[in-house]
């Protein structure tokens, strides 16, 4: 029986997440919640002032995040879904304490673009830690942008990976994108192939001082292409390695072993 004496319309400050509040007119002004509503409109940007307005946005699902001021994050961002940063001038700052690396995987495409971005401290002596890891199937790209790593700034490392870098400088510490030549202890065949990098009017640079150190490491099967850019490091080599498969040898091996492989249905036809 009691009756309401007040009505409230609650949102965010983006207006995505919105509930009604009324307050019961009884003993105790009981207040009653409506369902949350969340509504999230395709190709607008959100504006993101802090960290924990991008996690809070991340959380939405929100694929258009920019940023209104720089923004220093304190624990690790995961991103679950595609989405675009555009940094709009501002720095995008990440720390690599621990295992607090970006890792980008699930299939998802993660975008920065038009500012600075900032991984780890330089008395983190992170310099062999992938700052950002591209895992199986998934994408960075980075568009416009100065990135300055403490560790190893792009770390593809899945099976058809992605890294594009446009009209960007990239920095790391030995390395500014390297991959990973790990094999199978079984096949003895490489753990991550097909990966891709694209370079593109950019900068990639190696800063450590233990001369052994390179812009890029690519020792993996996959593709390389760079155009228009330079690749600073005290390792400077171009090393290319092919082979000539026998199809008769590849179909009675990958017969007798019983390992039916993309790359030996390939390399049987001598493709």
């Amino acid at each position: 029986g009691a009756t309401i004496s007040s009505v409230e319309f609650v949102e965010d400050k983006w207006g995505i997440e919105s509930k009604i509040v009324l307050t019961l007119n009884d003993a105790n002004n009981t207040k009653v919640e409506s369902n949350v509503v969340v509504r999230v409109y395709e190709n607008l940007y959100y504006t993101a002032e802090s960290a924990e307005d991008v996690l809070k946005l991340m959380e939405y699902g929100v694929e258009n995040i920019k940023l209104g001021a720089n923004v220093n994050f304190a624990e690790k961002l995961y991103p679950t879904h595609d989405v675009s940063f555009d940094l709009d001038g501002h720095k995008f700052t990440y720390p690599l304490n621990g295992d607090n690396r970006m890792y980008i995987e699930n299939g998802v495409t993660v975008e920065f673009k038009d500012g600075d971005m900032e991984f780890g401290v330089e008395a983190d002596k992170k310099w062999a830690q992938g700052s950002i890891v591209i895992n199986t199937q998934s994408t960075i790209v980075l568009d416009n942008v100065n990135y300055l790593s403490h560790g190893t700034a792009l770390f593809p490392r899945g099976d058809t990976a992605l890294v594009k870098v446009v009209d960007s400088v990239v920095i790391g510490q030995t390395y500014a994108i390297a991959t990973n030549a790990s094999l199978d202890p079984v096949t003895k065949l490489p753990i991550h192939a097909g990966i891709e990098v694209i370079v593109d009017n950019s900068e990639i640079k190696a800063m450590s001082q233990d001369k052994d150190n390179a812009g890029l490491l690519f020792n993996v099967p996959g593709t390389l292409t760079v155009t228009d850019s330079e690749i600073v490091g005290d390792t400077n080599a171009v090393v290319l390695e092919c082979a000539n498969f026998d199809g008769v040898c590849v179909r009675k091996s990958s017969s007798r072993l019983g390992l039916r492989t993309d790359a030996s249905a390939r390399y049987e036809k001598m493709l």
